[in-house]
C-alpha cells in the first residue's frame, strides 16, 4: 500500500474517533497498525491516535503511558 492511502486510513480512523466511534476507530488504526514498521514517522501518530482513544475511554494508566511516548517521538525539540 502507498503512503497515501495510509494517511487515509489514519484520518478515517481520526474522523471515526472524534465522532464518537472508537471501536470503529480503533479497528481502522489496527488495520494501519499491521501495514506501518515502527521506523515508519507515521508510526508515532498512530501511537498517539491510539493513546486519544484509551482517552476518550478514560483508560488514564494507558493514555499516559501512551501519549507521553509519542510526544517525544513527535515532538522531542518540546521534551526535556
Amino acid at each position: 500500500m502507498d503512503g497515501e492511502n495510509e494517511v487515509s486510513l489514519q484520518c478515517f480512523g481520526d474522523v471515526l474517533r472524534r465522532m464518537g466511534k472508537n471501536n470503529l476507530a480503533e479497528k481502522t488504526y489496527n488495520r494501519l497498525l499491521v501495514k506501518l514498521s515502527p521506523n515508519d514517522p507515521s508510526f508515532y501518530v498512530l501511537c498517539y491516535s491510539f493513546g486519544m482513544i484509551s482517552k476518550d475511554r478514560n483508560e488514564s494508566r494507558m493514555v499516559s503511558k501512551i501519549t507521553k511516548n509519542s510526544r517525544k517521538w513527535l515532538c522531542p525539540h518540546m521534551c526535556t
